[in-house]
């Protein structure tokens, strides 16, 4: 599916900025030829009673059902401009469904919880317990 915008979603308490390195709501991913993909944090335990709570999900609907406070376009920022109409997967980069690997023909993006509820994102494959842009 080839990307064409990102968008952050924030709540009221959250400075909304196309440069956040996290997020307490969801990240929102249009594609020409595709669904919108949410992703967020979750708080169920995604696979199993074994899998830690507050994951990543991902899908074709939002995780809220009440509106953002903020809607803001992140497609410019150094996390996304290289992705942008290209086509892109979404995988996951591990195996407790804590790491979602963001894949163009230019650029990687990490978006990862670490059993926390926000979205973190990174532009190097996380370490476990650093939450950072750098990490």
């Amino acid at each position: 599916m080839t990307l064409v915008r990102v968008e952050y979603e924030f709540f009221d308490f959250e400075d909304a900025s196309p440069a956040a390195t996290d997020l307490a709501r969801q990240i929102r991913l249009h594609f020409a030829d595709g669904p919108t993909v949410y992703i967020s944090w979750s708080w169920e335990h995604q696979h199993g009673d074994a899998d830690a709570p507050y994951s990543l999900a991902f899908g074709p609907r939002s995780h809220f059902t009440e509106e953002a406070s903020a809607v803001v376009d992140a497609s410019g920022s150094a996390f996304w401009a290289g992705h942008l109409g290209h086509p892109v997967r979404l995988e996951w980069f591990g195996s407790e469904f804590q790491i979602v690997e963001v894949t163009s023909d230019r650029a990687k993006t990490y978006l990862f919880s670490h059993g926390r509820d926000r979205v973190w994102l990174a532009a190097t494959p996380p370490t476990p317990g650093r939450f950072d842009a750098t990490a």
